[in-house]
């Protein structure tokens, strides 16, 4: 798939994978932010500060899902303290860069966590009240045309990146 360009996200659809329930209207989900922690060395052997990546020690990862109104099922997104597990699955337009055909793609993300945050927005007259709903996750997962690329779970010092197991040697001398 060296010459396709994954061009735009067309539509897609959330889940409550535990009731199968689809969030109607929700509108926008930020996907995590993976960073690694870590710390900055200086000191003797370097000309000045070092940012030292920890490997398998990622910063906390958050998903939030925002809506214009809160619908039924978006707003069981407020039982915060429970664990929920999202399942996002768009249609992705992928342009051929040699035949410049488009061709429709399957995309998913799976992430399970704990509800934290829900912020209801404001009432006001002919708006949106942008209600916004944030998850602390702990396991991640993505598939891009059926094969995974990203599958990230802090409990078990997992984290794959298209095939490549990243913490095999920590686990290993953890004895995990």
């Amino acid at each position: 798939m060296s010459n396709r360009i994954a061009a735009q996200t067309n539509r897609f659809e959330i889940y409550n994978s535990d009731t199968g329930e689809r969030l109607v209207g929700a509108a926008q989900v930020q996907l995590p932010n993976f960073e690694l922690g870590g710390n900055t060395y200086s000191g003797a052997g370097s000309g000045g500060d070092m940012k030292i990546p920890t490997p398998g020690v990622m910063v906390e990862q958050i998903v939030t899902v925002t809506a214009p109104k809160a619908t039924e099922a978006v707003l069981g997104l407020c039982a915060l303290g429970e664990r929920l597990r999202l399942d996002l699955r768009a249609d992705v337009s992928v342009v051929d860069a040699e035949t410049k055909a488009l061709i429709p793609t399957p995309e998913r993300w799976a992430l399970t966590g704990v509800l934290y945050k829900a912020d209801m927005g404001s009432v006001e007259n002919k708006a949106a009240a942008d209600q916004t709903f944030e998850m602390a996750v702990y396991v991640a997962q993505h598939w891009f045309n059926g094969r995974e690329r990203l599958m990230w779970d802090v409990t078990n010092t997992i984290f794959r990146v298209n095939g490549r197991d990243l913490l095999a040697a920590q686990r290993r001398n953890l004895g995990l």
